[in-house]
């Protein structure tokens, strides 16, 4: 798949490597089946890239990869590039992320339970 959007082997390479390697094949299948632009899948497989050259330098092993850890990745691009967040980037991440879910990878995404009295008061008002 990957070879299908890229002939530089430096892409191919980025992808390649690193904890999400052997997803790219998966994520780009994903997005190609969803009807996106070659050229789009080609952003989304650079993004991607980046995601993954940034987990091997943070040290952040792939079963540890979540909302928070995407999250900072965005910050920490957002203050290289100021149009980062507006192009989209946020929504091929979070794709990325439904995949590795569905796929076992990643921990399914389990929100936080407030435990405060306010919170159990509407929760028991919202089962009422």
């Amino acid at each position: 798949m990957i070879r299908s959007v890229f002939t530089g082997s430096w892409a191919i390479k980025r992808l390649e490597e690193g904890p999400l390697g052997p997803h790219s094949d998966s994520y780009i299948k994903l997005v190609r089946e969803m009807g996106y632009s070659r050229s789009t899948i080609r952003h989304q497989a650079i993004l991607m890239g980046s995601l993954n050259k940034w987990l091997m330098r943070k040290k952040v092993e792939l079963s540890e990869l979540d909302q928070l850890q995407v999250d900072r990745f965005i910050r920490t691009r957002q203050l290289k590039i100021s149009s980062f967040v507006r192009s989209g980037n946020g929504v091929a991440l979070n794709l990325l992320l439904g995949d590795l879910r569905r796929q076992g990878v990643i921990p399914t995404y389990t929100p936080a339970l407030d435990m405060s009295d306010r919170a159990k008061v509407g929760r028991d008002f919202g089962e009422y």
